[in-house]
């Protein structure tokens, strides 16, 4: 993958709407009604919106939709901290991936992060079990490494086991384009008036 341009500062707090997917179903006239969880984990759209940009500023972002192809490719969106602040949000159960009974290595929904602790089908991991490589990943994202079950760590996660994470730190989104049609000039006008959507992803 690749991230989206970080040089041109957008305006903050960002726009981030948490989308979830429910299936709710009507049984009898009283308007009874059955929900049932269709995603185990929600994802983030995004908007990103600059109070000042110059055209060439612009042009960047511009070739960098073009380069994706529109709504096609995907990228790592990074979140930043508020004007003036050096904090950084908590986040709980955040999904990294599912095993396979193979996969060791796993790219991590944080970067600079803090206070980590992984779980397996939300159930703890001891530290002594898995590494974490801060910025190791191949977007710059922290990077997760179980220890094979021969060097004495529980080894891969089986193709049952859900992997998520705690964390303090910016919150890395897997995302896309919201949109395939835009001149560039109607796609300059709404990074600036109204916002350009990056729709979320699971992580991978």
């Amino acid at each position: 993958m690749t991230v989206y341009p970080s040089s041109i500062g957008y305006q903050n707090p960002i726009h981030i709407d948490i989308r979830y997917k429910t299936l709710i179903s009507q049984f009898d006239e009283d308007g009874e009604e059955k929900r049932r969880q269709k995603w185990l984990y929600p994802k983030r759209d995004i908007t990103l919106q600059y109070q000042a940009l110059s055209k060439s500023e612009g042009e960047t972002i511009w070739e960098f939709y073009c380069a994706r192809k529109g709504s096609y490719g995907s990228f790592s969106w990074f979140e930043h901290t508020g004007l003036g602040s050096t904090a950084y949000h908590s986040y709980s159960s955040e999904y990294v991936a599912t095993g396979d009974s193979t996969t060791l290595i796993f790219s991590l929904p944080s970067k600079d992060s803090t206070s980590y602790s992984v779980n397996l089908n939300a159930a703890a991991v001891s530290t002594s079990n898995y590494t974490i490589s801060y910025g190791g990943g191949s977007d710059g994202e922290d990077k997760l490494t179980f220890i094979s079950g021969p060097a004495g760590g529980l080894g891969p996660p089986g193709t049952t086991q859900r992997i998520t994470c705690d964390f303090i730190g910016r919150l890395k989104v897997r995302c896309r384009f919201a949109e395939d049609v835009y001149s560039f000039e109607n796609f300059y006008d709404r990074l600036i008036n109204s916002g350009v959507q990056l729709k979320g992803l699971l992580n991978s």
